[in-house]
């Protein structure tokens, strides 16, 4: 019996180091993933203050921006990188940091109610600032993601939609334009007014948002 009690005792103290062992390397592996991703957002946001810094030739600029961008991040449905890179584009549009706020706002509601890519309709709205004026490809760009930018524009300037294209191929929609009817569509009374905020409050926007905190 003595010898029975011996073995069953030593096949249990061996299986409980295993399982202990075994619980101690997941929590050093678990541990060592978290050290990780915190030093790899550390590097992120050097490389993003760098980045930023290149664009605007300010540290403390970038440092601000860089700020209002991660409360942007946090209060909507949208990821940090995807907003950083929406302002890089928007930067290197020629869009200046003040100008910033406002123009990732009107972007990210009609991004949030289109469901159209966020850097992608920031891109789309930088080329047409270069270009001064819009063509006929940049409205069908804005149209084809669902944009009611037809209307908006036919609203400004008081004529049938019809007439519309006829003005944007005469050269006589400029960029000014364009900015108007964006902030239109997407502030108190537009159709997009506040859907960032709507849809951060849906599950996966609070799920989104809850993460980025965690991070930040």
């Amino acid at each position: 019996m003595s010898s029975v009690a011996n073995s069953v005792f030593t096949g249990v103290a061996a299986g409980m180091t295993t399982a202990l062992v075994s619980a101690a390397a997941s929590a050093t592996q678990a541990i060592g993933q978290v050290g990780a991703s915190i030093l790899k957002v550390g590097a992120d946001a050097e490389k993003s203050k760098v980045s930023f810094t290149t664009f605007l030739g300010s540290a403390s600029k970038a440092s601000a921006v860089l700020k209002d961008i991660t409360k942007f991040a946090a209060e909507t449905p949208f990821e940090l990188p995807e907003v950083e890179k929406a302002a890089k584009q928007l930067l290197a549009f020629g869009f200046t940091a003040e100008q910033l706020k406002p123009t990732l706002t009107a972007v990210g509601n009609i991004a949030a109610g289109t469901g159209t890519d966020f850097s992608e309709l920031a891109e789309i709205i930088g080329k047409a600032k270069t270009q001064g004026r819009l063509y006929a490809e940049d409205i069908n760009q804005l149209t084809g993601r669902g944009i009611p930018i037809i209307s908006e524009l036919a609203k400004q300037y008081g004529v049938a939609e019809s007439e519309v294209k006829k003005l944007v191929e005469q050269g006589k929609v400029g960029f000014p334009q364009l900015e108007k009817a964006l902030v239109s569509m997407s502030s108190e009374g537009g159709r997009f007014e506040g859907l960032m905020t709507k849809l951060a409050q849906t599950t996966g926007g609070k799920f989104t948002n809850r993460q980025l905190v965690k991070i930040t």
